[in-house]
């Protein structure tokens, strides 16, 4: 079998399919193509610097959110109601954990970060290990600075007579990361970002190469791509370097 001229493929269809045995499988449909899961030398490279590119895209979302909404209000720390808080925390939140993700114990192939780079960006090298801390501590644990949970004695002010007027309990949370914070953390995903880009850039011609160079008769019966999205169980194993 020989290797057809190259051609124009239309953009996927994705289709996900549920079976009893399974959560859930994704699979991607052409009219005129049909794919196949490989893996060569440095394909696993290519997929995790793209994995740590689509990480830092993320982190720059969720501050090209957040700045405007924060520009916006009259104080800009600060919610403006419950509704507008609880979007604060899910977007602060998966800001937080999206910068982790590529410096977490994960296994990655050659990932390797010039975080060298952050020391000509002022107080940069400082607000990353902030950022890194925000994640393990905020984000990880219910025990943190940022969220406090008290019980109080209520007590009668003078000249009232001494008291007790109640006890109570006050849930008190504030945001960990503000406006300057979210503009110092688009900065740096920046960086980092553009480090992902080069090397995917720099990967993509030899792993087409090496694609390339597969026989194409074992490509075909290789089975056709699908998706298996994993349980919970499933996802928690660890892939093996």
């Amino acid at each position: 079998m020989t290797n057809a001229p190259e051609s124009r493929v239309s953009a996927a269809r994705a289709k996900f399919d549920r079976t009893p045995d399974h959560p859930g499988v994704l699979r991607y449909e052409w009219d005129e193509a049909t794919a196949r899961r490989i893996t060569t030398e440095h394909s696993q490279e290519w997929n995790d610097w793209t994995g740590v590119q689509w990480d830092f895209l993320r982190v720059m979302e969720v501050a090209d959110v957040m700045i405007p909404r924060m520009q916006a209000r009259k104080i800009p720390d600060i919610s403006d109601s419950d509704y507008d808080r609880v979007i604060d925390d899910s977007l602060i939140a998966a800001g937080l954990i999206a910068y982790a993700r590529p410096f977490s114990r994960g296994v990655r192939v050659n990932i390797k970060l010039d975080l060298t780079v952050l020391a000509t960006m002022g107080d940069s090298p400082a607000i990353h290990q902030h950022l890194l801390d925000l994640r393990n501590k905020y984000i990880a644990h219910s025990a943190n600075d940022f969220e406090q949970n008290i019980t109080l004695a209520v007590l009668a002010k003078p000249p009232l007579d001494p008291s007790l007027l109640r006890t109570t309990h006050i849930h008190y949370g504030v945001s960990p990361v503000n406006l300057d914070g979210f503009r110092m953390m688009r900065s740096i995903a920046k960086v980092l970002y553009d480090q992902t880009v080069d090397n995917v850039a720099r990967l993509a011609p030899i792993v087409e190469a090496e694609g390339a160079a597969l026989d194409l008769d074992e490509l075909y019966r290789l089975p056709e791509l699908t998706i298996p999205l994993p349980s919970v169980k499933g996802a928690s194993k660890q892939r093996k370097p």
